[in-house]
Formats: structure tokens, C-alpha cells, sequence
């Protein structure tokens, strides 16, 4: 399971790519809106996963293995997504022969971690010390004027740099509405950047050509929200704007970290 659609998306075209080269041949499926037909992996968000469960497409009694990525994302929130994986996590447990069950907890706080750690015991634990590698460049910027025009001025002054104009920007906005009026003011001022937006607001379909077209670099300015923050790889990627500073740590690495990755 993965938190956004455009994640599992990217999980399920790498985890194709890696079963390519196994002598035993697994099928890797979405579940997007069909059925796994016979796959032996499938990778899905988790409305996709209990959408299938609950029309009987899919079932796990011979579930073996159930990897949950980003899982403060998925099942720490208070919402029915987060109780409904919740309670389907437990009821795998408490079988005479439950499935193993893989929990990532990259950049997470101690307390955050602890508290998965004391609803999931059994689960195995996968993750790393939240810290940003050492060639990403960051930058802080003070003012006191309007943010609009600081932002114009930060994306010309990266127009000057041979390579952060050689790549993409993303700018992370806290709102959907924000990211849409930035959008509309870039596509005003510097129409040239090919500005676009993505956030939950979106049909899948837009949100899917949205990220095709920025990671495939048509689109060289990507305004989104916490949407683009959770393990997307952008290849051309070199340039990320907090235009909304997030409001914990966790937040802003997951955001900075969506470049320097390579």
C-alpha cells in the first residue's frame, strides 16, 4: 500500500521493472480499478485496496505478505482511511497463520514511531534516520514584502543558475487553492515555466497527466501540495520551493527530499 495514487504508481513500475529480472516471473498489478488477475504482487493505494476487499475482487487468505509504505501517512491520521487499515491490520494479526507485515517509518519522530511501534508489535520495521543528504544546497529566505513577488524573484534568480535552469521546480504550497492561484499567476508572469498544479482537489485522471507531464519534463514548474511530498522520484528535478513552510520536521524533510536524491 502506498498513500497517493501517483505513489503506487511509481512503487508498481519499479517493482515490474525488478521482477523482470527473476527466474520466476511474478505479476505485478494496480489495483486501480481492475482486478489482479492472478498477479502475485500487487501494489495499490489504500482506497483501492479496501474498495477491491469489499466488492470481493480481492481477498488475502493467501495474503503472505502486506508492505505498508509511508505508514505515519496512511495509518496515523484520524480519518476512515486510517481506521479501516487500522482495523484490517488487526484482523491479519490475530489469524493462526498471519501474513508478514512491513511498516516504513522514514523521517519519522521518536514519539510518532513509538506509537506505531505499540499498535503494530509484530510488524517489521523498515526505515532510516530522517536527515537530508549532504549535496542538497539549502537556502533560507527573509522578508518582509509580499510573498507572490518573493517567490517571482526566487524563480528568476534560479533561471540564472545554468543548473537549477536545466531541471524542474517543485513548490510546495499548504493549500490546494493556493497552488492553483500560483499556477495562474505563473502561467500570467512567466508563462515560459510551463507551470501546473497537482493536489487532492483533482480528478485522477488530470493528477495522472499532471505528474506524467512534469516528471517527463514538459511541465518545468509543478505547485502541488503535501501531494508530491512522500517518496516521488523526479528525475530532472533539481529545485524545491517551500513556498508554505511545513510544520514539523518530518514535513519539511519529506519535501526537501524530493531532490538530491541522486
Amino acid at each position: 500500500m502506498a498513500p497517493t495514487s501517483e505513489l503506487a504508481a511509481q512503487v508498481a513500475r519499479v517493482a515490474s521493472q525488478l521482477a523482470a529480472a527473476l527466474p520466476s516471473l511474478p505479476g505485478v498489478a494496480r489495483l486501480a480499478d481492475a482486478a489482479p488477475r492472478g498477479a502475485r504482487l500487487a501494489v495499490a493505494t489504500p482506497e483501492e485496496a479496501l474498495r477491491q476487499l469489499s466488492r470481493g475482487v480481492l481477498g488475502t487468505d493467501c495474503l503472505r505478505h502486506l508492505a505498508i509504505d509511508e505508514a505515519d501517512a496512511i495509518l496515523c491520521g484520524r480519518d476512515d482511511r486510517a481506521r479501516q487499515v487500522d482495523e484490517l491490520l488487526h484482523e491479519l494479526e490475530r489469524r493462526e497463520e498471519p501474513p508478514q507485515i512491513f511498516l516504513t517509518m522514514a523521517h519519522l519522530t521518536q514519539v510518532r514511531e513509538d506509537e506505531l511501534v505499540s499498535r503494530f508489535p509484530s510488524a517489521q520495521r523498515v526505515g532510516h534516520t530522517g536527515v537530508l543528504v549532504p549535496t542538497l544546497r539549502q537556502c533560507f529566505h527573509y522578508f518582509r514584502s509580499d510573498r507572490d513577488a518573493k517567490l517571482l524573484d526566487v524563480l528568476g534568480s534560479a533561471n540564472e543558475d545554468s543548473w537549477l535552469r536545466g531541471g524542474t521546480t517543485l513548490v510546495f504550497c499548504s493549500l490546494a487553492e493556493t497552488a492553483e492561484r500560483l499556477r495562474r499567476m505563473l502561467e500570467d508572469r512567466i508563462p515560459s515555466c510551463r507551470p501546473a498544479a497537482l493536489h487532492d482537489g483533482m480528478q485522477a485522471d488530470e493528477r495522472a497527466a499532471v505528474f506524467g507531464a512534469f516528471r517527463g519534463g514538459s511541465s518545468r514548474v509543478l505547485l502541488t501540495t503535501d501531494s508530491a511530498a512522500r517518496g516521488l522520484d523526479f528525475p530532472q528535478l533539481r529545485h524545491v520551493i517551500m513556498y508554505d513552510v511545513p510544520s514539523d520536521i518530518t514535513a519539511f524533510v519529506h519535501c526537501a527530499g524530493r531532490t538530491a536524491r541522486r
